[in-house]
């Protein structure tokens, strides 16, 4: 069985920590199987999304990009490959002016299976 290792951003740096058990809650917390024929990433954000920080995550939407952001988390679901996609994590980060993580949701819940 494969081992899952999330490295995320400023995880303890400078004041900043997360404890793993928090990390372990928040990606258990993301529930059942993924819909069939969609890729989600999880974009962790470093404060709880304001509602100016919705608005410009909606301006992202397209045909094959869905986005709902849910507190400190952007979910991205891709209904292609994400290489047909014209979505980036560096576009997000623009929209937001905020430094971002991003993770498969699947490796996320591999992690939370090793826990």
């Amino acid at each position: 069985m494969p081992t899952y290792i999330a490295l995320l951003r400023a995880i303890n740096v400078t004041g900043r920590f997360v404890k793993m058990q928090a990390l372990a809650q928040r990606a258990a917390a993301m529930g059942c199987p993924l819909p069939a024929g969609a890729e989600v990433n999880v974009c962790f954000l470093p404060v709880v999304a304001t509602p100016e920080h919705a608005a410009a995550v909606a301006l992202l939407k397209s045909d094959i990009d869905d986005f709902e952001v849910h507190g400190r988390e952007v979910y991205w679901r891709c209904l292609t490959k994400q290489s047909d996609s014209k979505f980036s994590n560096a576009a997000l980060e623009r929209r937001l002016k905020l430094r971002t993580t991003l993770r498969r949701a699947t490796m996320l819940q591999g992690l939370v299976g090793e826990l």
